[in-house]
């Protein structure tokens, strides 16, 4: 069982980011993409395959160049990468596995600094050396006080202000969390066999930008080590069996631990987010993943992050359910469920980003939606009438513009008789005032009658949403008229 469940796992976390280099360049680097393209087509086997990846992180100049254009992009996926490896090992060639167990191997560092909740080894020269800087003139760098100071933060905020499952620590490290600070071509990782062990970039140089006050280098630093010790919490919690689930929810703590950072706002401006590509399913690549992390967001800011706290106690004891299975019964405990949330709260916030943000607080909007782009709208007249096709846990926009009548808007979504869709109109009033109307359909009928005139309106946006978890698409027609 054990076996199986690790083949299991292997397979869609290599799958799954073939599906993601289809679809977009935000979440793995452009030579990730070509790998996974190469293992998918059969162009290179398995053990090529880690062999490149692990170089990419440890050995940059040694990666085949048939598969590097341009610069050397850092790493994202590292922990998932290290996942998928030591559930993959029993299958690679001897050589392979320890080729790849020499470059995840690390000497011993020359130096070590103490925090209440972690050791952090580090060194001052050599390839892995940090930034020099030491104001205070102690001996420790800079780099490494703030380092121990950002994942203290992480620690109070992750376990004893949310009430998250902490990792053990290991007593060969004083009882510490051990933290290794090395060169690597990538933010960070977690690797958990017994104990957690988190590796961070030695000094965030050259990473992409971000919102944070103190430069982004010291934000990227912030994000990676909330980031990675979530990771650790989430093997203590359920020795990830979530798979790419566990990257939206690390990503969803950079945000809850740092909000002032944004860095995960890339993901979100990417084409596999739901907010720019709106008609991918949620769970696209089996899962979801960095981009996905507005989906707990979603959530958290609708109901409190002590729903996601909720959400990790249950997956201790269901580990194998899978996690649509999971959020739908922590959400029902809300007086939610799944459908619900999708249609008419996480699909209306996508809609309502960049220039669309509403400021009245008692809408769905996401905390940090002005910083968003704007998803994709089909513009309708009055009176007009769409028919299409909508993948599940997906959702499409549109938006009718006023025709200055005394007339009544009317909008009328029709599908199958056992479709699960939603209706969200979006009114957008001339005076400036926005509101919402939902409709839930009913033997494959939702309508919305307003009672407010045309005139009154510059425009309706409309959200449709498919809360189906798993059918194929679902054929629908939309019509927009007046009454």
């Amino acid at each position: 069982m054990k076996r199986a469940l690790a083949t299991l796992m292997t397979m869609c976390l290599l799958e799954a980011p073939v599906l993601a280099a289809q679809h977009g360049t935000g979440f793995y680097t452009p030579f990730e993409q070509r790998v996974r393209t190469a293992l998918h087509q059969g162009r290179i086997d398995l053990d090529t395959y880690f062999l490149q990846r692990f170089a990419y992180l440890f050995s940059p100049s040694t990666v085949s160049p048939r598969w590097v254009d341009g610069a050397l992009t850092p790493s994202r996926s590292a922990t998932e990468l290290v996942r998928s490896f030591q559930e993959a090992r029993q299958d690679l060639r001897p050589a392979t596995v320890q080729a790849i167990d020499t470059m995840l191997e690390h000497r011993q560092a020359a130096f070590v600094y103490d925090t209440e909740h972690y050791r952090i080894s580090f060194d001052t020269t050599g390839f892995d050396a940090v930034p020099p800087g030491d104001v205070d003139e102690d001996g420790v760098p800079d780099f490494i006080e703030d380092l121990g100071a950002y994942a203290e933060h992480s620690w109070w905020r992750e376990f004893d202000d949310l009430g998250f499952v902490a990792p053990k620590r290991s007593p060969a490290q004083g009882h510490r969390l051990h933290v290794i600070v090395q060169q690597m071509n990538a933010y960070g990782m977690t690797i958990c066999t017994g104990f957690c062990t988190i590796r961070v970039d030695n000094d965030f140089a050259g990473f992409p930008s971000n919102d944070d006050p103190d430069g982004p280098a010291a934000g990227a630093a912030k994000v990676t080590i909330a980031h990675e010790l979530k990771h650790a919490s989430q093997w203590e919690t359920s020795n990830m069996t979530e798979l790419g689930w566990i990257e939206l929810d690390a990503t969803w703590m950079e945000d809850v631990v740092y909000p002032e950072v944004n860095d995960y706002v890339h993901y979100v401006e990417s084409d596999e987010s739901q907010v720019v590509v709106p008609t991918d399913p949620l769970d696209k690549w089996l899962f979801g993943s960095y981009a996905d992390a507005i989906w707990q967001i979603s959530m958290s800011d609708r109901f409190g992050a002590q729903l996601i706290v909720d959400l990790w106690d249950y997956r201790a004891h269901h580990r194998l359910e899978g996690m649509l299975n999971s959020y739908d019964a922590i959400l029902q405990d809300t007086g939610s469920d799944l459908v619900s949330h999708f249609c008419f709260d996480y699909m209306v916030r996508n809609y309502l980003t960049g220039a669309r943000t509403p400021i009245a607080s008692d809408l769905p909007v996401y905390p940090d939606a002005a910083r968003y782009p704007e998803g994709p709208v089909t513009e309708l007249l009055v009176p007009d009438f769409v028919h299409d096709s909508l993948p599940h846990l997906a959702g499409v926009f549109f938006e009718a513009l006023s025709d200055g009548s005394a007339r009544y808007p009317g909008i009328v979504l029709e599908a199958d008789e056992d479709a699960v869709m939603g209706l969200t109109t979006v009114l957008w009033f001339r005076s400036g005032d926005v509101s919402l109307v939902n409709s839930s359909m009913v033997h494959g009928r939702a309508e919305i009658r307003l009672n407010v005139p045309w005139s009154r309106l510059d425009q309706i946006g409309i959200v449709v949403a498919n809360g189906e978890r798993a059918a194929p698409s679902t054929d629908y027609t939309l019509s927009v008229g007046a009454f």
